[in-house]
C-alpha cells in the first residue's frame, strides 16, 4: 500500500503567502474535498484541523482533544442538505424515514467522514489522546470505517507511533494483521527501519511470516530498508520462536535482491551468511536466481555500491580453473542482465552500463554480433528518454552502433518506445532534443500507436515549446504544409490540426487557425529564404507505413 505523505500544514511549505488577517486563502477550481464538504475543508482541500494547526503547533494532548472537540462540534449540523433530501416511504422493504430523520442521517454520515478525517490527521502526527478521544466519544471503531482502520494501523507503525498503535489495537479493536495489498503494520514499521516498533509489534504477536504468503517477505521489506538493527531484531525473534527452522528460509523470497538493491553491504553479507549462499557453483538453483536477480537489483538505486554488485555477481555465475567466468546460456540469466542494463540507463549510470554489458559477453553465450545482444543494445537505448540518461545514450549510440531510429520490442514501453527525440521535446530539453537530431533521429517518425501519427514538432506545438520548434524546422520539420509568401514576414505560425494526427502547418500570421493550437515565431529581419527551405514536407503515408514499427497507418476519412 502506498501511504500518504504528512500534509503539508505550514503555509510556506506549500509556497503559499500567510492571509492577511479576517481573510482565507482560496483556489479555483476548488479541491474535491471542499465540494465535498465545504464545511469542513477550505477550497485548497485543507481540514479545519490542518487551517486551525491542531497538530502543528506545539500543545499538550488535552489541548489538542479540547480543539478537535470544538470544530467537530461546531460543524455537527453544518451539513449541505440540498432538495435531494427527501422522507422515504419504505418502499422495496425499507424502512419509512421522515425528512427530517433522512437528514439526521445525513449529518451522521458527514460527522462520521470528519471523525475519520480526524483519525487520519492524528495517525500521521502521533496523537494518542486524540485517537483515544475519537474512539471513546466520537464513535471511531475499526468496524464502522471502510479500511477498519486499516490505514490509520499502517501510517503509525511507519511513523513509529507505539502509544497510537495500542490506542488503535486495544481501544479501537483494529487488526495488528490488517492488510493492504499484502503490507501489515510489521511490514510497514519494518520497511521504514522502526526498531522500537517492530519490537514491540512482534511482541504484541504480529506475524513476522504472515500467513499465504512467502516466509521471507517481511525479512525482504527489513532487507530493502538497509536497517541491519531491524534485520537482527527479526533474525533474532524468528530464531527464538522457532529455532527448529533453518535460517535460509526467512531469506528466501529473492531477500539477497533486496539487500543489493538497499545499497549496504553489510545488509548484503548479512543476509548471504544467514542464507548460506556461497561462490558460484556452490549455491543451489534457487539461489541462484537470486543472486542473478540481485545484480540488476543492485543498480536501481542512485548510487550502485560496488561491494553489492560484486557479492551479487560471485554468488550468481560459477569460474573455471582460469577464474573466467563459466559461459551461461540461460533465457533467465540473460533476462535479468538485460534488465540490469536497462536500470543503469534508466538511472543515468554510464559507467556502470558499460560494466554491465561487459559481464553479458564475459558470462553469457552472447556475442557482440549476435542478435539478442543487439536486441538488449536496443531495448536499453529506449530507457535513456530522459534527458538525465544523455552519457548512456551516448555510449550506446557511438561506441555500440545502436541506431536512433530503432523500435524498442518492449511493447509495454510505448508510446515511449518510439522516437527518442521525443524525451527532448516533452521535457523542453533543447540540447536534448538537439543531441537526438545530431545522431540522426528521424523527424518524421510518429509517436503513439499509428505510423501517421503526431511528429516531435507537432508535440512541440501542442506543448507551446516554441525554442524546440524552431529547432526542429531548422532541421526539417517536417510539416504537411507551407504557405507561398511567406520569405521575408516579421511573423510567422506553426500550427497543429485539430484530429489525432496533429499535421503541422506553417501559416502567414493573419491566418485564421479557428482556434487551433499554435506558435508564433518572429523573425526582425524577416523570414529567410534559405531558412524556409530547410523544412521538409512530411513523407507520404506509403513511407512512413514502411518505419518498421508494424502500427497501422490512421485514416481519419
Amino acid at each position: 500500500m502506498e501511504l500518504p505523505d504528512l500534509p503539508p500544514y505550514a503555509l510556506e511549505s506549500q509556497g503559499l503567502p500567510t492571509p492577511p488577517e479576517g481573510t482565507v486563502l482560496n483556489q479555483f477550481p476548488w479541491d474535491s474535498k471542499y465540494l465535498g464538504d465545504p464545511f469542513w475543508y477550505d477550497s485548497l482541500g485543507r481540514s479545519l484541523v490542518e487551517q486551525k494547526k491542531v497538530f502543528t503547533v506545539p500543545r499538550s494532548g488535552e489541548e489538542q482533544v479540547a480543539m478537535v472537540k470544538e470544530l467537530l462540534d461546531d460543524c455537527e449540523f453544518q451539513v449541505d442538505l440540498n432538495d435531494d433530501v427527501e422522507s422515504s416511504d419504505g418502499g422495496d422493504g425499507g424502512e419509512h424515514k421522515t425528512k427530517e430523520e433522512a437528514k439526521q442521517e445525513r449529518r451522521n454520515e458527514e460527522d462520521s467522514k470528519r471523525v475519520q478525517s480526524v483519525a487520519l490527521e492524528a495517525a500521521m502526527k502521533g496523537s494518542a489522546a486524540v485517537m483515544s478521544y475519537l474512539i471513546k466519544e466520537r464513535g471511531l471503531r475499526a468496524d464502522r470505517t471502510l479500511d477498519q482502520l486499516c490505514l490509520e494501523l499502517h501510517i503509525a507503525a511507519r511513523e513509529g507511533y507505539n502509544d497510537v498503535l495500542e490506542v488503535l489495537i486495544d481501544q479501537a479493536g483494529a487488526s495488528i494483521e490488517a492488510e493492504e495489498s499484502g503490507a501489515t503494520a510489521l511490514y510497514q514499521a519494518v520497511a521504514a527501519g522502526q526498531v522500537p516498533t517492530a519490537q514491540w509489534l512482534l511482541q504484541r504477536g504480529a506475524l513476522y511470516a504472515p500467513l499465504d504468503s512467502n516466509p521471507g517477505y517481511i525479512f525482504g521489506a527489513a532487507a530493502v530498508s538497509g536497517n541491519i538493527e531491524v534485520m537482527e531484531v527479526l533474525f533474532s525473534f524468528a530464531e527464538k520462536k522457532e529455532p527448529e527452522m533453518a535460517t535460509s528460509t526467512w531469506t528466501s523470497g529473492r531477500a539477497i535482491a533486496h539487500a543489493a538493491r538497499s545499497g549496504s553491504a553489510e545488509m548484503m553479507k548479512l543476509v548471504m551468511g544467514k542464507g548460506g549462499y556461497g561462490k558460484g557453483a556452490e549455491n543451489t538453483r534457487s539461489q541462484h536466481e537470486d543472486a542473478v536477480v540481485a545484480i540488476a537489483m543492485a543498480i536501481r538505486n542512485d548510487k550502485t555500491d560496488p561491494t553489492c554488485l560484486g557479492l551479487a555477481i560471485d554468488a550468481a555465475f560459477a569460474k573455471d580453473e582460469n577464474q573466467n567466468f563459466v559461459r551461461s546460456e540461460e533465457p533467465f540469466v540473460i533476462e535479468q542482465l538485460s534488465t540490469a542494463v536497462a536500470n543503469c540507463c534508466a538511472r543515468a549510470k554510464s559507467e556502470d552500463m558499460k560494466s554491465m554489458l561487459q559481464l553479458v559477453l564475459d558470462a553469457t553465450t552472447l556475442t557482440i554480433d549476435s542478435e539478442g545482444f543487439k536486441k538488449m543494445l536496443t531495448g536499453s537505448l529506449h530507457w535513456c528518454y530522459l534527458p538525465r540518461s544523455r552519457e548512456c545514450a551516448q555510449e550506446l549510440l557511438e561506441n555500440w552502433a545502436v541506431s536512433p531510429n530503432v523500435f524498442d520490442p518492449n511493447e509495454n514501453l510505448a508510446p515511449y518506445s518510439l522516437c527518442l527525440i521525443h524525451g527532448g521535446v516533452d521535457c523542453r530539453d533543447v540540447e536534448y532534443a538537439k543531441f537526438w537530431l545530431d545522431h540522426g533521429a528521424d523527424i518524421h517518425l510518429a509517436r503513439g500507436q499509428y505510423c501517421n501519427g503526431p511528429t516531435a514538432l507537432a508535440r512541440a506545438i501542442e506543448i507551446q515549446a516554441e525554442e524546440i520548434v524552431r529547432l526542429l524546422l531548422e532541421y526539417g520539420g517536417p510539416v504537411a504544409k507551407i504557405e507561398s509568401g511567406l520569405s521575408g514576414s516579421k511573423e510567422i505560425k506553426a500550427t497543429i490540426s485539430a484530429d489525432e494526427l496533429q499535421r503541422v502547418e506553417i501559416l502567414s500570421s493573419d491566418a485564421n487557425l479557428g482556434g487551433r493550437t499554435h506558435v508564433s515565431l518572429h523573425f526582425d529581419d524577416g523570414v529567410p529564404e534559405a531558412w524556409l527551405s530547410k523544412i521538409q514536407m512530411r513523407q507520404s503515408d506509403a513511407e512512413l507505413v514502411k518505419d518498421g514499427s508494424g502500427r497501422p497507418l490512421k485514416n481519419l476519412e
